[in-house]
């Protein structure tokens, strides 16, 4: 298989230093390919670069694409899950307006069939206790 050295989804961008998200990435990357229990040497090949430049990867040392990342993870098996965070709360807790009307939905039915039930209790405690009250 041809390697390459680092391919151009996989190289440093010009003039951009590692940034945090890079070494996030490359922490995380290197703990699932241990998890795993695969050499970096067996990544390489699965993505068709050189050893040195999953190691770059790991430590930070390279701002990988996106396109690489997901690239990485399915080479690990992975997802790569992204998220944007607005008021303080990740865009994927926010519930869409359909879903929680069909919540609203499932939990009127509910309350509705709990409500017949306790009416149906408060009859039968009546009737239980107008038969005690017989002479």
């Amino acid at each position: 298989m041809r390697r390459a050295s680092a391919g151009a989804a996989l190289s440093d961008p010009p003039d951009t230093s590692p940034s945090e998200i890079a070494r996030e990435f490359g922490k995380k990357a290197r703990d699932a390919r241990r998890l795993r229990g695969i050499h970096q040497s067996v990544l390489a090949d699965r993505l068709g670069i050189a050893q040195p430049s999953i190691s770059r990867i790991e430590n930070g040392l390279v701002n990988p694409t996106l396109s690489a990342c997901a690239q990485i993870a399915e080479a690990l098996g992975c997802t790569l899950v992204l998220d944007l965070i607005t008021d303080g709360r990740p865009i994927s807790e926010n519930i869409d307006v359909t879903e929680l009307d069909d919540i609203i939905t499932t939990m009127q039915s509910t309350v509705r069939s709990m409500m017949e039930s306790i009416r149906r209790l408060e009859e039968h405690r009546e009737k239980i206790a107008s038969t005690r009250n017989m002479p």
